[in-house]
């Protein structure tokens, strides 16, 4: 068996033109390998380090520790320092998440449907509320996330945090009967 690995193989150094990518897309589409070859291919990568599932060995830890030492990042700036404070405050907020609840979403939406637009996923303080309208702030709690300890803490930080900030906060944790929820904007807010 030859070895095609680097200079050796009869490629090396070439680039496909796109007309050639095209062509090959084309050949390609719609074709899925078979039971036994997607078989043969996983047997084949069983047992090898790759990707994120890979360990290193403790010399290679050691020899990729020492390749950066001398090495100085620069300084990040004050925006780039901001928006990395914005991000973790979004994956705190939603739990390593990026994007908001259903039920956040869902009751948010319906707010908008009878008192108009509602300012979704606002940044104050460091920290993140589902909403505001004016100078009040929306935060939509499930029982199940909001029932823990730690989130329990977030949420009283977020309190103060918007206390500081001149702005009345709702917290609405059963937000299944929207009427209700209607009633209570139209007594205390509107």
């Amino acid at each position: 068996m030859r070895n095609h690995k680097g200079n050796n193989n009869p490629f090396f150094g070439r680039r496909h033109t796109e007309e050639s990518k095209e062509k090959n897309a084309i050949r390609h589409r719609g074709k899925r390998a078979t039971e036994e070859t997607r078989q043969k291919m996983s047997n084949s990568m069983k047992g090898k380090n790759i990707g994120k599932h890979r360990h290193l060995s403790e010399e290679t830890r050691r020899k990729m520790s020492l390749s950066h030492i001398g090495k100085k990042k620069p300084p990040f700036s004050e925006e780039h320092r901001r928006n990395m404070s914005l991000a973790q405050a979004r994956r705190m907020a939603r739990g390593n998440s990026f994007k908001p609840s259903a039920s956040a979403t869902m009751f948010l939406d319906e707010l908008e449907k009878r008192w108009g637009k509602i300012e979704r996923e606002v940044e104050i303080g460091g920290r993140l509320f589902d909403g505001r309208v004016g100078e009040y702030l929306i935060e939509v709690d499930s029982d199940f996330y909001h029932s823990t300890p730690k989130q329990k803490r977030i949420d009283a930080i977020k309190e103060s945090v918007a206390t500081r900030n001149k702005y009345t906060l709702f917290r609405f944790r059963h937000i299944n009967d929207v009427r209700a929820v209607h009633k209570f904007f139209e007594e205390e807010i509107w």
